[in-house]
């Protein structure tokens, strides 16, 4: 994880109290099915906030996102699944093309 990305680590807190309902929603491949107005709504704070908690992720590599609504959890991170499942998690997340860069 990258944390030079994160300006401070209030901002980076703050992003993991969203990260820990992002994982809550996470499918066993790393995959979350979402959108920032049901996030907005699940964790109590506006939808800009979320957005910027999002950004924080992503930058930290965490995970992935596209404003579609679909994310990718970085299994290095943090892996539901099977272990022998791990590696083609890996490969999903790799291929997951995010709208926001690291």
């Amino acid at each position: 994880m990258d944390i030079t990305a994160v300006k401070n680590f209030k901002d980076l807190n703050a992003a993991l109290r969203l990260l820990f309902t992002l994982v809550s929603i996470t499918d066993d491949g790393g995959r979350i099915r979402t959108n920032k107005a049901d996030l907005s709504k699940h964790t109590g704070v506006c939808e800009r906030t979320v957005k910027e908690h999002i950004t924080t992720l992503c930058r930290c590599n965490i995970i992935k996102w596209k404003y579609g609504g679909a994310a990718f959890l970085n299994p290095d991170f943090l892996f539901k699944g099977k272990p022998e499942d791990k590696a083609e998690a890996r490969k999903a997340y790799e291929a997951f093309k995010s709208d926001i860069t690291a």
